[in-house]
């Protein structure tokens, strides 16, 4: 995710100042202009040549023409960095439309990404491919992929593309961890989802972002007032929308979060001449989300 509003001088320039002798002297009748003298000397200081290159540093060195001297500035405007660009937004909203087109095509494709809890533990790839999965409702996809460019535009440049792709994946994890944890064999959906429940979006990892992007305005001191009416119109949405998987949105939210202030705490640390922890801990993040999954299918 300036311009240099410069102008030229508007002062005259030194030789057109005169000097204290073209006043006229107390006693004088009248005053005119003095007459040219030859032993006047021009008292206009000579530019300097540049510190680092001169005839005797270098022989190929001149100095620069009378007109580039006397060249009035000219505004410059600011090129954009490539590195503003959001790549990483754009190449995940574009991988979901692509497995959202697919999953309208073949069946099978539906089948491949979806999670359930039931399958977790011996597929568990499925925690990654279930965040570029969509329903076939335009609705779900077309709002996560609003929310996704929207979030993107500002906290991609912000964080830069590896940690904010990390914040993206890790969140996405996260909503689908939780999810598998709360689900039960006998759950009715409504609180606890079942073993046999499926669940697909990108949801989790987009509120793992809203969470990334709470705690950087906290940190910068931005009001967050609108953030958490956000928050909340989301959270009134299970009210009305039926089959929304909130325990993946609040895993996300929750590792979000987490992620936040990992990727805040490392400037503390080198300022204290400390080493940089930002991927060991997200790491250990990981860790504990693994951990956590291999206990509740061990606990079965």
């Amino acid at each position: 995710m300036s311009q240099n509003n410069q102008r030229p001088d508007t002062f005259s320039r030194p030789d057109e100042w005169g000097s204290w002798e073209d006043k006229p002297q107390q006693g004088e009748p009248s005053w005119e202009p003095p007459q040219p003298d030859a032993r006047r000397v021009d008292h206009k200081p000579k530019p300097e040549p540049e510190p680092y290159r001169s005839a005797e540093v270098d022989p190929s060195w001149e100095p620069p023409s009378a007109s580039y001297q006397q060249a009035a500035p000219k505004p410059v405007a600011r090129a954009k960095r490539p590195s503003d660009a959001p790549v990483v937004t754009w190449t995940l909203i574009g991988i979901c439309v692509l497995v959202w087109a697919g999953e309208l095509v073949s069946p099978q494709i539906s089948d491949a990404v979806v999670l359930a809890p039931s399958q977790a533990f011996h597929e568990p790839w499925r925690f990654v491919t279930s965040m570029f999965g969509h329903a076939p409702s335009i609705f779900h996809i077309g709002f996560n992929m609003y929310a996704l460019w929207a979030f993107g535009r500002s906290l991609e440049p912000f964080l830069g593309r590896a940690r904010f792709l990390a914040a993206y994946l890790m969140s996405g994890l996260g909503g689908g961890v939780l999810f598998c944890l709360m689900a039960s064999p006998h759950g009715d959906g409504t609180v606890l989802p079942n073993m046999y429940d499926g669940v697909v979006g990108a949801s989790g990892a987009i509120f793992g972002l809203f969470g990334v992007l709470l705690i950087v305005q906290r940190r910068l001191g931005a009001s967050t007032r609108e953030l958490w009416i956000l928050l909340a119109l989301n959270v009134a949405l299970l009210f009305f929308i039926s089959g929304i998987a909130w325990q993946a949105h609040l895993g996300g939210f929750i590792v979000g979060l987490a992620c936040g202030v990992i990727f805040f705490d490392d400037p503390k640390r080198v300022q204290a001449g400390k080493s940089p922890q930002t991927w060991p801990r997200m790491a250990m993040v990981l860790g504990a989300l693994v951990v956590l999954v291999v206990l509740k299918y061990y606990m079965l």
